[in-house]
């Protein structure tokens, strides 16, 4: 996520204020790691495509546009996942931006700050297929125990890192997905390590996805056919990319 880092600080300082979600699941959680790999077999890289209203960077698509309407108009035959900010501070994301989504049989993945179970369990009441935690912020053991909780509840934990001091401490798991993120949050500049990252991820068989900074340009620029999948958000929101024409 770009954002500055007294952002982040700032968002995970107020996460106690969050509220308990009602039970809204319409559906049973559907594997966002087997849809991803569905597209492997298949020869192509699945995109997690995300929705979001705003960011502190800049990105501002409108507050009165929904997800159900974004996505019934996107064209999703690229897409293994969705990717929906419930923040709503920073990002005018809320929980009900998901349940409304579970109509169109995707995995769910719920993007946010997520540093306690009360967060976890809203994200499974409101629908959500996985959760995103990040390495570099929650660190190696409170990431694993949010990570096993989401698993118990029968979601998957998609584990957020940029830091590469955390590579040695990643272990295959079921229901866990690594995703790199290209950009280091702490400094907010893009950092060209993923294909290192990739390499470490190589000798171990675990997929990765890619995160941050991939617009058509850098799909121009670069081979993304050995990683499970892409998460893709602004370039995909303002028009400059589209899903259908990315069939890797």
């Amino acid at each position: 996520m770009v954002l500055s880092v007294s952002i982040v600080e700032h968002i995970y300082s107020r996460n106690w204020q969050r509220k308990p979600v009602e039970y809204n699941r319409i559906r049973g959680p559907i594997s966002l790691k087997d849809s991803l790999l569905n597209f492997k077999k298949h020869g192509k890289t699945g995109i997690i495509s995300e929705f979001k209203r705003k960011s502190p960077s800049g990105f501002n698509l409108g507050k009165d546009i929904g997800p159900l309407e974004y996505f019934r108009k996107a064209d999703l035959q690229s897409v293994a996942g969705l990717s929906i900010l419930t923040e709503q501070d920073h990002f005018l994301g809320n929980y009900a931006d998901i349940t409304v989504v579970q109509e169109l049989n995707l995995p769910i993945l719920d993007k946010d700050f997520v540093s306690s179970e009360l967060m976890v369990r809203n994200a499974f009441n409101s629908g959500a297929d996985a959760v995103l935690f990040i390495l570099d912020f929650l660190g190696i053991e409170k990431a694993r125990e949010l990570s096993n909780y989401a698993i118990s509840l029968g979601m998957e934990a998609l584990v957020e890192f940029h830091d590469m001091a955390f590579l040695d401490a990643l272990k295959p798991q079921k229901g866990i997905i690594y995703g790199y993120n290209r950009r280091n949050l702490k400094t907010l500049k893009m950092e060209a390590q993923e294909f290192q990252v990739l390499q470490k991820y190589k000798e171990t068989e675990v997929g990765l996805v890619l995160e941050s900074g991939i617009d058509s340009m850098y799909l121009l620029e670069n081979d993304v056919s050995q990683y499970l999948g892409m998460l893709i958000g602004t370039s995909i929101l303002n028009g400059e990319f589209h899903t259908g024409s990315f069939l890797h």
